[in-house]
Order: C-alpha cells, then sequence, then structure tokens
C-alpha cells in the first residue's frame, strides 16, 4: 500500500442533472481485504451505477471498494489499486476523469490501474463503431504516457431524457435526432460483469 496523497478530482460545469439523479457514493466489503476505489465522472448518474456495480463484483471477490466521483477523491493513499471511469462527450472522455489521472499521476503510476468509457457510439455493434470505440480507446490510454492502464473498458451508456433538466434536454434532444440516437438504456451487464471480473486478481488487476 502507497503512502502517497492524491490531488483532489477537478469539478467542472457541465450541462446539468435533474434534481433526482443519483451519484453512487458507497463502500463495500471486507476492511481486511484489499482495497479498490472505483472512480467515475458521470453527467446524469449512470455511470456512476456501473461504477457501483465494479465495486460489488469486487467485494464479492474479497476486497473492499468505494465507489466515489473522481470530484470527491480526497486521497488515493489506501487504496491498492483503481479504476477510473467516464462517459464520452464530444469524442473525448469526459475532462474530469481526464484531469483526475493527469492530476494523480504520480501514485497512478506506482499502482494497478485501469479504465473504462460508456459511449452511445457502442449501442451500435458494426464494424465502424467498434472502430470509433477502438479511437476513443487510444486517446483515453494517452491522457498520461505515466500511468499505462492495464485494461480498458468499452460500455455502451445510457440516453434518459428524463434524467436531464429542461434545459438540457432542449439542447441535447435535436442533437441526438440529427445522428439518429434513441433514448435507451444499452448497457449491457454481463458484458460489465465479465470484464470486471477478467480483471480481478490477487494483487488486484491483470492485463485483458
Amino acid at each position: 500500500m502507497l503512502a502517497t496523497t492524491g490531488t483532489v478530482g477537478t469539478a467542472l460545469a457541465f450541462p446539468q442533472a435533474n434534481g433526482s439523479v443519483v451519484f453512487p457514493d458507497s463502500a463495500c466489503g471486507n476492511s481486511q481485504g484489499q482495497r479498490v476505489l472505483v472512480a467515475y465522472a458521470s453527467q446524469f448518474g449512470t455511470t456512476g451505477e456501473i461504477a457501483e456495480a465494479m465495486a460489488g463484483r469486487f467485494c464479492l471477490a474479497g476486497m473492499s471498494a468505494d465507489t466515489k466521483r473522481v470530484r470527491d477523491v480526497q486521497d488515493l493513499a489506501d487504496y491498492d489499486a483503481v479504476i477510473i471511469g467516464a462517459a464520452i462527450h464530444y469524442d473525448n472522455w469526459m475532462a474530469e476523469a481526464r484531469h483526475f489521472v493527469t492530476g494523480n499521476e504520480d501514485t497512478l503510476s506506482r499502482i494497478p490501474v485501469a479504465y473504462f468509457f460508456t459511449c452511445g457510439t457502442l449501442a451500435d455493434s458494426s464494424d465502424k463503431a467498434i472502430a470509433k470505440s477502438d479511437e476513443y480507446a487510444d486517446k483515453i490510454a494517452s491522457v498520461s504516457d505515466r500511468v499505462t492502464p492495464l485494461s480498458i473498458g468499452r460500455f455502451a451508456g445510457v440516453l434518459d431524457y428524463s434524467r436531464m433538466n429542461l434545459r438540457t434536454r432542449i439542447g441535447l434532444w435535436p442533437f441526438f435526432t440529427v445522428i439518429g440516437a434513441n433514448e435507451g438504456d444499452y448497457r449491457d451487464w454481463a458484458a460489465i460483469n465479465d470484464w470486471t471480473d477478467n480483471t480481478i486478481a490477487p494483487p488486484p488487476f491483470t492485463t485483458t
């Protein structure tokens, strides 16, 4: 376990969710086990739900795991490994996640790290969609030249207008209409669980 203090996640201005959206912040597992942080950036809470599900898988494997938004992470000193996830916005991993990695790269470069992203593109299984997700993964892998993720998970996300406030809904609806994005929950929980389970190994994380 490292004794290096991480940098607090940076809170940035994004279009807001409605007041009913919940951003998971939880802990589970064996307090004597290896401790994993699943940190996420999420605009409307659905990536946070994925993060919390991942944490649950770590706990089932005998570890302890915390789920937190990157902006709420105060210290990385007590963690043996870290997963960092965020949605793709405007062809980039959310800026909060990128800034969290670069702001904590000294610590993250010394412990096992994995990344994941969610995007609407992966609701489509076409070759074009897969190629686009490869581009996203390459961008994310290069966020810091000091931090090398052992794995990058890629998952379809959610388009749910009910999670957005009215201003955001009005602003985004024409864009999603033009690109043909239909409202729905496209998350593949079996794929999410498989990736998480395959990432677990003692010590945490194996290359996948």
